[in-house]
């Protein structure tokens, strides 16, 4: 019920969301004034959250930095969270998305030897599980490019960020891993994951992977050009948003 809830309330939380609000009252409103200052704040609300260099500010003091992994260390068990690809069954195809660095980063370490296993977490994180499981299709995936099967660790049952962690703490209970464990997400996902995992009591080093921002930029496009990537941006770092005080106050962290 926690993730239909959650679902839903996201849907009215962004920005776009807002901004058709605003213009459909700046249309269907009969009082002419009530119909300009609508139309007036639909279109400032419409530049304001799709400003590149606005977005960068704001978002750039609350997400952490990313960052790399030490040359020296070793782990047993690397944790890739879910939630950066969808699977086309009709051609037996896996699409990535803007996340994917959280799948493609494991990689080169697994590679060189610094990762004995992957843990794939992750079921279907949409209301209807049309296509199956993240973590079962990604397997395959890993096998297809010669990832061994042994070193895979599958679990397709968590929803949520929060049964990630639950989900991993009883993958890693059960194996006995005692070596060291790495968490890998996008770096504006990392605060709720983190807290998520020291809540189920894993320890862990964190990989922060993909972020949003970047260093200041003072370019023309980037201070004063509309862009609709910037507009969906914020739909990410909202739902982390609500995410942390929903979780907060449902006592998953």
């Amino acid at each position: 019920m926690f993730h239909v809830i959650s679902k839903i309330l996201f849907v009215f939380s962004t920005p776009i969301v807002w901004i058709c609000i605003l213009f459909v009252l700046g249309i269907i409103l009969k009082n002419s004034k009530k119909k300009k200052r609508f139309l007036i704040t639909g279109l400032l609300t419409l530049y304001l959250f799709s400003n590149s260099f606005v977005f960068d500010e704001i978002v750039g003091i609350w997400e952490p930095g990313m960052n790399t992994v030490s040359t020296e260390e070793k782990y047993d068990l690397a944790i890739v969270l879910g939630g950066y690809s969808s699977y086309a069954p009709a051609v037996n195809q896996v699409n990535f998305g803007t996340t994917a660095d959280r799948l493609n980063c494991v990689l080169p370490l697994y590679q060189s030897g610094k990762i004995k296993r992957i843990l794939l977490s992750g079921g279907a994180g949409n209301l209807y599980d049309f296509n199956g499981a993240e973590a079962n299709y990604i397997n395959e995936y890993l096998k297809s490019i010669g990832i061994k099967s042994r070193h895979v660790i599958v679990e397709p049952n968590s929803k949520n960020t929060y049964q990630n962690a639950v989900e991993a703490k009883k993958v890693i209970d059960s194996l006995d891993i005692e070596g060291k464990v790495l968490l890998i997400t996008s770096t504006i996902h990392m605060k709720r994951s983190s807290a998520c995992f020291q809540k189920q009591k894993i320890e862990f080093d964190e990989y922060r992977v993909d972020g949003l921002t970047g260093e200041r930029k003072f370019y023309f496009d980037h201070l004063f050009i509309p862009n609709a990537e910037t507009l969906f941006k914020w739909n990410i770092i909202i739902h982390e948003w609500l995410g942390l005080i929903s979780y907060k106050i449902a006592g998953y962290i």
